[in-house]
């Protein structure tokens, strides 16, 4: 198991790292074309874009993880799959047709600028693509083609990136050129994923199937809320004691805090799907352990690292008028590690105590609010990054007890 993981792990964190990096490397020429203004645009509706996403999804994809993985018969894997794509597109076709119509008040609500409809649109059209592009592509984890998985991900943020500089620095189209490049990225990827799925989609919908799979997941769309709320509060909460381009600024810090979600996603990508393999073997749990003393040898030195020249790199990397990221930068790097570690604990999944999930996300998102209201006004954008901490670690420390 151990040296499947590390080999799987190599792949996927390799062609996460690669489009990151690149993204990181993009941005001190987007810092210079696009204001703080409109990253907090862009922030904002992707946050409450992606709260509604999760309605719209309800979890399917936890569904097919949880059924399709460990699944010998093939008329089966090709009923779940398929299901839950035709799923998919279903509800999102809903959720697009339901943000169209009500674009003008979102666009007021959201960024408090009318004019900004199309903003909210496309926003609302990235976030469709990317969740059908991540159920597609994560269906080849399911899979185990890491491989594959690598060659989709590396296609879709070369033309996905490519596409954005042409956008944004030729034709000066800003944060529309942004979202634009993004979608064509995102379409792109969703092409290939359904080219290299070994076929295993057809069209085909098993309502008993979809029955089983959303009676697991169901139970996970608090969950789900309650991390995306635990992760964007901050970011909501800023909108509402300080300014739209704090948040950009904040967005700017978030993005630099990247690398440490890099170091947890390779892991967090072989693993889960590994596991899922062989938690019936006894020798899993004392794999899982030695696997993660090896990520905190990784991840403690990265933190210490970041906190040291957190400065230093938001200067050399952004315009002047972002450089107030540097503050707030190291506590968010210690957040994306923190909160990333639930996949080392990954027994309330095993034994499907979703309800038990669902509860510790919720309390952790409440808990996150509410120092998050309280400690901005005394500390400012500090005290959102020291907020949102706190709460990553209270999650944390629940998922590896009731785990």
């Amino acid at each position: 198991m151990i040296r499947r993981f590390f080999k799987d792990a190599l792949i996927y964190g390799s062609t996460s790292i690669l489009g990151r990096a690149v993204s990181i490397l993009l941005l001190p020429l987007f810092t210079k074309l696009i204001s703080p203004a409109d990253y907090g645009k862009l922030d904002m509706i992707t946050v409450w874009g992606s709260l509604l996403a999760v309605f719209v999804s309800l979890e399917i994809s936890q569904g097919v993880a949880r059924y399709y993985s460990g699944q010998k018969d093939l008329e089966l894997r090709t009923g779940y799959a398929s299901s839950a794509l035709f799923f998919s597109l279903m509800g999102h076709a809903i959720f697009l047709s339901v943000v169209f119509a009500c674009s003008d008040w979102l666009a007021d609500e959201l960024c408090n600028d009318p004019s900004t409809v199309d903003i909210v649109r496309l926003g609302a059209t990235f976030i469709s693509t990317q969740s059908l592009f991540r159920l597609i592509q994560n269906q080849i984890r399911w899979d185990l083609k890491p491989v594959r998985y690598a060659c989709v991900g590396l296609l879709q943020t070369i033309v996905g990136i490519s596409i954005t500089i042409y956008f944004v620095m030729e034709l000066n189209w800003g944060i529309h050129g942004l979202l634009w490049g993004q979608i064509c990225g995102m379409s792109l990827g969703i092409c290939l994923g359904l080219a290299l799925s070994n076929g295993i989609y057809r069209f085909r919908f098993d309502w008993l199937l979809l029955k089983e799979m959303l009676t697991f997941s169901l139970p996970l769309v608090p969950a789900a809320l309650g991390t995306l709320v635990a992760l964007y509060v901050d970011r909501m909460a800023i909108k509402e004691l300080l300014t739209l381009e704090d948040v950009g600024i904040y967005g700017i810090a978030y993005r630099f805090a990247a690398p440490a979600s890099l170091l947890i996603v390779g892991f967090q990508m072989a693993l889960t799907p590994i596991v899922y393999h062989n938690h019936e073997n006894p020798e899993t749990p004392e794999k899982l352990a030695c696997i993660f003393r090896y990520f905190l040898c990784l991840g403690l030195p990265a933190l210490v690292f970041a906190a040291l020249f957190a400065q230093e790199f938001i200067e050399l990397l952004t315009a002047s008028r972002f450089h107030s990221a540097s503050g707030v930068l190291p506590f968010l790097f210690a957040t994306a590690l923190t909160t990333g570690m639930y996949v080392f604990a990954p027994g309330m999944g095993i034994a499907k105590k979703t309800k038990v999930i669902a509860t510790l996300t919720l309390l952790s998102a409440l808990l996150n609010g509410c120092l998050n209201f309280i400690m901005i006004p005394v500390l400012g954008l500090s005290g959102a990054a020291i907020a949102t901490l706190l709460s990553a670690c209270f999650s944390m420390v629940g998922w590896f007890y009731f785990s």
